[in-house]
């Protein structure tokens, strides 16, 4: 599908609510600034998907309103000067965290307003464990599969839910807007019958204000069968708005799913004038997270150095307790890797815009510390671990405005991003809520390898 796509120039625009979007993909340019020069060469570089980091789930529900409308009109004013065909995906989170339907009513407005179009939901994301199977979306612990709101991710401080259905997660988010008996469901059977049925099914709800249509997927080769769905709906004239997990961003630009990348490869691509040893920036507070952190405590030549939860949210302490982490780090740095991390206790506020707030105290003092270290002593790679913690990494502590995703260092789940100049620290991204219990190690075993 991708040559198909690449001579009809068309091109997919991934906005990507946290950097790890990616995770499936390989060789995509990805933009961090929101700037018209940046998206025209994200489009260029394309082939055909490209990516543009809005950090969105950071934000405010209406701070992330007018940043997307405003990244989707640039785009869409760069793509009609390039000639291109534009589709606009919106990616979030795969356990249903996130500002729906804020995206999809952004992308509605800019690319589809007055014209019949379809809203689609997908957020499985079979490599990381997360399928839907009959409008149920699961998310695997073991050997076990758990409904999704039954899991933390559905109790998150922000995002949080209670339905582990996609229509009733629809009728709930949208604050019963749609109800849940109206959401149509595109079950696995009908996947399996190929993307001309369908194609069908989806485009049969076009609407100026459609129904919402929720996509079963449970491997990476259903999520293909939709994928090449879509685009023959876009090739009838029908709009697609969609809101999806990593896995359809990879596969509605036709995009293979990435295997491993090699050693060599991910040697070739260091810079030979950064330090021995590696940072890990860890923010995210999931269990899973925890738990990888303590299985990496047991390689030997790691230092941890803690940021104290309570401290940073306090403005009286703030200062000196990133201070006082800065100077371990870069004293444990000459001499070994280095984990900065946020203590594990989490500082919930009094509401959803409260606990926000506290979150992004909390981010705001990590990356100011991390920004410290890697100035005074830059490592040779960075693991950014967490969603919104890569975000910061990205863009406020290694500046990149312009990257590309080498792949991903195990499989399908923790994307590779080296800067457009190909100079300063590999940067890897690693998401919160991903991997098993000696992923985390694991990756840092490779990274060592290429000393």
């Amino acid at each position: 599908m991708t040559d198909r796509m690449m001579r009809s120039h068309r091109r997919i625009l991934v906005l990507d609510d946290d950097p790890t979007g990616s995770q499936t993909a390989a060789g995509v340019p990805i933009a961090t600034d929101f700037s018209a020069e940046s998206i025209e060469w994200a489009l260029r570089e394309a082939a055909p998907t490209a990516f543009v980091l809005t950090n969105a789930r950071a934000l405010d529900e209406n701070t992330t309103r007018e940043l997307t409308r405003s990244i989707a009109r640039t785009a869409t004013t760069v793509a009609e000067r390039l000639g291109l065909a534009l589709s606009i995906v919106s990616r979030s989170d795969s356990t249903l965290r996130g500002h729906f339907p804020v995206d999809v009513d952004v992308l509605t407005e800019v690319s589809a307003a007055g014209t019949p179009h379809v809203l689609v939901l997908c957020p499985a994301y079979p490599a990381a464990g997360r399928i839907t199977r009959e409008g149920r979306h699961l998310v695997r612990s073991g050997p076990e599969w758990v409904p999704v709101g039954e899991t933390a991710y559905a109790r998150d401080a922000t995002f949080g839910f209670s339905a582990s259905t996609l229509p009733h997660w629809v009728h709930e988010r949208s604050r019963g807007r749609w109800a849940a008996a109206d959401v149509t469901v595109v079950s696995g059977t009908d996947i399996r019958l190929g993307p001309d049925h369908v194609s069908r099914l989806i485009g049969a709800t076009a609407a100026l204000d459609p129904n919402p249509v929720c996509v079963d997927a449970e491997t990476e080769s259903d999520l293909d069968v939709v994928a090449a769905a879509l685009e023959q709906c876009e090739d009838n004239g029908i709009r697609t708005i969609v809101r999806c997990g990593p896995s359809l961003a990879r596969a509605r630009g036709g995009l293979p799913h990435s295997d491993r990348i090699s050693t060599e490869h991910l040697r070739a691509a260091l810079d030979p004038t950064t330090g021995p040893h590696g940072l890990v920036v860890a923010g995210s507070h999931v269990d899973l997270t925890t738990t990888q952190l303590r299985y990496l405590d047991q390689l030997d030549r790691v230092s941890t150095v803690e940021l104290s939860t309570t401290d940073v949210v306090d403005r009286a302490t703030r200062v000196a307790a990133i201070d006082r982490a800065v100077t371990e780090c870069v004293s444990a740095l000459a001499l070994s890797d280095v984990v900065l991390r946020t203590s594990r206790d989490v500082v919930v506020g009094s509401d959803e815009e409260d606990s926000l707030s506290i979150a992004a105290a909390v981010a705001h003092a990590l990356s100011t510390a991390a920004s410290a270290v890697v100035a005074a002593a830059p490592p040779r790679w960075v693991v950014a671990k967490g969603g919104i913690t890569s975000a910061d990494v990205i863009t406020k502590v290694l500046c990149l405005r312009r990257a590309t995703v080498l792949g991903p260092i195990l499989d399908g789940i923790v994307p590779v991003w080296v800067p457009e100049s190909s100079s300063g620290p590999l940067c890897v991204v690693f998401p919160g809520n991903v991997g098993g219990p000696e992923a985390l190690r694991d990756v840092i075993t490779v990274l060592r390898e290429l000393n």
